[in-house]
């Protein structure tokens, strides 16, 4: 399959770090995900990346997807993926299936106060 054209596809935007590796060199970078779509992304990178080079991005939940750089302004790249991929299993996370932690979640009953009256005093 040739490379998807992504100018009319539906874009999520995110912020998430991923890794590119280069396809020449095997060379890995991180790179901040800005916007993903089934046929591409937007990413920053700490260096500009010159146009058709061969890369695969590391995506979490979908692995490799092989694609090449098809615009680059400054440190933003736009890479085009081979084949489509699906964007929600990207943002799906796995986990160990408990939800949120403990320490993250509010109460289910307030807490005793064990008297004390919620006012704050001067010391």
């Amino acid at each position: 399959m040739g490379a998807v054209d992504t100018r009319h596809a539906k874009r999520d935007s995110l912020f998430m770090l991923g890794d590119i590796v280069f396809e020449t060199t095997g060379e890995r970078e991180q790179v901040k995900i800005r916007n993903l779509s089934r046929g591409g992304m937007m990413a920053e990178s700490e260096r500009p990346l010159p146009l058709d080079t061969r890369v695969w991005v590391d995506l979490p939940n979908v692995g490799l997807a092989p694609g090449v750089v098809s615009w680059s302004r400054g440190r933003r790249i736009g890479i085009t993926f081979d084949e489509a991929i699906d964007p929600a299993k990207v943002r799906f996370q796995l986990g160990n299936g408990g939800g949120t932690p403990s320490y993250a979640r509010a109460p289910l009953f307030p807490a005793r106060n064990h008297g004390w009256n919620g006012k704050l005093r001067r010391i």
